[in-house]
Parts: C-alpha cells; structure tokens; sequence
C-alpha cells in the first residue's frame, strides 16, 4: 500500500545549486509560511531541505506547494498564486522559471492523484481486502456505476 507520509515531511538534500537570481524568487520560511497560513515556528521546527541566501533560509516554489499540502490551510492553487506574486514583485526575470516549477508540480501531483478506473479500482480492492468485504465494495460499486 502506498505510503500515506507527505514528501515534505522528509527531510531532503538539494543536489544542485540555485543561481543567486533565482533565490530572491524564493520566499523565505516566513513568507512561505504566511503563504500557506501556518506560523513560521511550525516551517522552522521541520528539517526542511532550504536555500540559504546570507542568513535568510528560502524554500523552494515546489517545497512550499507540498508543505501548503501537507497542511491544508490554504488551497495549492492559492498558494502557487502567491509564489508567483512573490516573484514577480521580487525577480520579474525569473517569472518564468517559477511558473515552470509550479506548473511542474501541478502536473506531477495531477497524474499522481488522478482516479483510478473501474477496472483498477476493483483490482486494488480485491487486494487489500477480505473476500467478504471486497464482495460489499464491488456490490455497491457496480450498483453505482449503472
């Protein structure tokens, strides 16, 4: 069974480097939190994978996004919304490439949250449940599916 811990809540090295340019596109702990309503303490506690420009610790548009899911205060959509209006005011030139980053994860958690269909759906079931159980699920199912 697939695990149900959010990718945020591991903690992750970054392998590459991000180019100065691009890192005041990012918001800092503080920012990305008021962006997905939680206090900066709850971000700051976390051993969470940043970008450090001077002292400031910035997170990545990506991280914010799977933080803002793991928390749900605040719906994804808005939270992209706001990174974007963050970039624009901070690093118009680099508009574009937080706009890739978002739009990347938007497309990966799409495919990854997308429905299953009939048939899968009732293969996943027959696998994870007693006969007895899987024969009430598939019942009902097919009932609403005529």
């Amino acid at each position: 069974m697939p695990s149900t811990r959010s990718a945020a809540t591991a903690p992750r090295k970054r392998e590459e480097h991000v180019p100065a340019g691009l890192l005041a596109a990012y918001p800092t702990l503080r920012q990305a939190a008021r962006m997905i309503g939680v206090h900066a303490s709850s971000l700051s506690r976390r051993d969470l994978p940043v970008e450090h420009a001077g002292r400031e610790a910035r997170l990545s548009p990506r991280l914010v996004l799977e933080l803002a899911a793991h928390y749900r205060r605040r719906d994804e959509y808005e939270v992209g919304g706001a990174l974007l209006d963050y970039a624009l005011a901070r690093a118009p030139d680099r508009v574009g490439e937080v706009e890739a980053e978002i739009e990347h994860y938007f497309q990966e958690t799409g495919e990854r949250d997308a429905p299953l269909d009939r048939e899968s759906f009732l293969e996943e079931a027959r696998r994870h449940l007693s006969p007895a159980l899987y024969a009430q699920v598939e019942r009902a199912y097919r009932a609403n599916q005529r």
